[in-house]
């Protein structure tokens, strides 16, 4: 896994990065006061959202294992209903529904 902090470093660890081939790359971009916070303590990751973002997360992430269980430990229907569920959030936030 790699950490990187600022665009000089991404240039710096890219070719080793891409040297491995990876299959996927998660990125997270953080523009927050509390970015220090979140990225020292990363169970701190949806603190900013408040209790209600924080509850509704753990929710979220207990229906998706329990979904994950029931249907045979099929990763690709939680993979996509976790899809859904940020496109449908990022509508909603752009057609000002929320």
């Amino acid at each position: 896994m790699h950490y990187v902090d600022s665009a000089a470093e991404l240039e710096t660890v890219w070719p080793r990065i891409a040297s491995t081939a990876p299959d996927l790359l998660k990125i997270f971009v953080s523009y927050s006061e509390d970015y220090e916070t979140l990225r020292a303590d990363p169970e701190l990751i949806h603190f900013y959202q408040g209790v209600s973002g924080i509850v509704a997360t753990g929710v979220m992430g207990f229906l998706y294992g329990l979904a994950f269980l029931l249907l045979g430990r099929n990763l690709w229907v939680v993979i996509v209903a976790h899809a859904a569920s940020h496109v449908l959030s990022f509508t909603a936030m752009y057609l000002g529904l929320v």
